[in-house]
């Protein structure tokens, strides 16, 4: 059984973009950090899994065109982190990415209540089937 969430870029990132998204990234890592294994935030990627058992497929976003791209995650604990970064890429860079995901607005709420106390800002997101 999966739990998926997938995207395709629409463009590459520029620079700014790029530089924006892994600010956001590192205060979600600050706040949630301890659900993943050490990631690699830098100019070129954004990678990361669950820790043991609580892993699954690694996350991985990269700064370069990516055609399709996905990351089973299963709904395990490290889910909120993948979450909280496609949120972030939804929110700080919109455009860039076509995200999709086979979870319902329920699977949703809680990353997306923990991306507001990080953020302040985010409505659910149209790419959430309803």
């Amino acid at each position: 059984m999966g739990y998926t969430h997938y995207w395709r870029s629409q463009k590459r990132f520029t620079d700014n973009e790029w530089n924006t998204l892994r600010e956001k990234v590192k205060k979600v890592l600050d706040a949630y950090g301890e659900l993943v294994t050490p990631p690699l935030v830098d100019s070129e990627v954004i990678r990361f899994n669950g820790i043991g058992d609580d892993g699954h497929e690694t996350f991985l976003l990269t700064k370069q065109f990516q055609d399709f791209e996905f990351c089973k995650t299963r709904q395990k604990p490290y889910d909120l982190v993948v979450c909280l970064v496609l949120l972030a890429v939804d929110e700080f860079t919109p455009g860039v990415l076509h995200i999709s995901s086979d979870g319902v607005p329920e699977d949703w709420q809680c990353s997306l209540d923990e991306f507001n106390k990080l953020f302040n800002k985010k409505d659910m997101p149209s790419w959430i089937e309803s």
